[in-house]
């Protein structure tokens, strides 16, 4: 996967988690795509359980309970 999509996913997460996204238009410009590539990346999240709405009243994207997701290795031990 190239580093530029793991850093967008990071951020999408980040801004979720921070309710910071703003409108539709505008979190598809604080992540450098069209609106179409965003609603694609959000059909990504929420088919991997990410429990993903939109929050009129906070014009934000929001998680609708704590969690993120995380691209790191994890050491097996065994």
């Amino acid at each position: 996967m190239p580093k530029e999509l793991l850093d967008r996913i990071e951020k999408m997460d980040y801004l979720i988690k921070t309710r910071r996204t703003g409108t539709p238009d505008q979190f598809a410009i604080k992540i450098g795509v069209s609106v179409r590539m965003l609603h694609t990346y959000l059909a990504m999240f929420r088919e991997r359980n990410a429990p993903i709405k939109y929050d009129r009243e906070k014009c934000s994207y929001i998680y609708e309970f704590e969690g993120s997701f995380h691209f790191t290795f994890k050491e097996e031990k065994g």
